[in-house]
């Protein structure tokens, strides 16, 4: 299968990617001006080698395959899929309820995770399919970022509506027990403290 791959210079001044320019162009790759970045396709074991030989200078790498970048397109998918209930969402992370319009559509496992994954880029897997979209609170969404691990998880499971619901019913019933409870508690209080002071008053008789 082959690849679009993309070195550029690391995140600080000594991962510069300017003492490889020789190195990478012996391997192959064509220097972009606008991005300052070098750029070679490659098949799956190239891919694998190149991505260490960047791994071990410090440098930035990215696949540039179609079914690994954003598209214009993924939120009106995700929102025509996914209509509101009475102009809400509930949140796919936390759970909180959501405005329609302010919600936001995210990359379950994200763009940077799969640009930077041969085997998500080898998969077939597209990053913009419905499967890897969910709703959130544009708070999850800025936490959340380009995480894996139980963000992913925690996506896979409630993006689905039924689960979603199942959720905040629960939820809801642990919420209302707890208020029954805090009710109980404070009517049974009241009622020691009545009997405290009719016990004061007993002289009267």
């Amino acid at each position: 299968m082959k690849h679009l791959l993309k070195i550029s210079s690391g995140r600080t001044a000594d991962e510069r990617i300017d003492p490889y320019r020789l190195q990478l162009w012996l391997r192959g790759f064509r220097y972009e001006r606008s991005t300052n970045a070098w750029v070679k396709p490659v098949g799956n074991i190239g891919a694998k080698q190149n991505i260490r030989y960047a791994k071990d200078r410090g440098l930035r790498y990215e696949l540039l395959d179609k079914n690994v970048k954003r598209n214009t397109s993924y939120k009106a998918k995700w929102v025509r899929e996914n209509p509101p209930f009475l102009g809400m969402y509930l949140c796919t992370y936390c759970g909180r309820l959501v405005l329609a319009k302010n919600i936001t559509v995210d990359h379950i496992v994200s763009v940077g995770q799969a640009s930077t994954s041969l085997r998500y880029a080898s998969s077939g897997k597209n990053v913009n399919d419905i499967e890897n979209l969910c709703g959130a609170c544009s708070n999850c969404n800025n936490i959340k970022d380009a995480k894996g691990g139980l963000w992913v998880l925690r996506g896979k499971i409630y993006r689905h509506r039924s689960m979603r619901i199942l959720r905040f019913l629960f939820r809801l019933c642990v919420a209302a027990a707890l208020l029954y409870i805090a009710i109980r508690l404070w009517h049974n209080a009241s009622d020691i403290n009545l009997f405290e002071q009719l016990g004061d008053l007993s002289w009267i008789s």
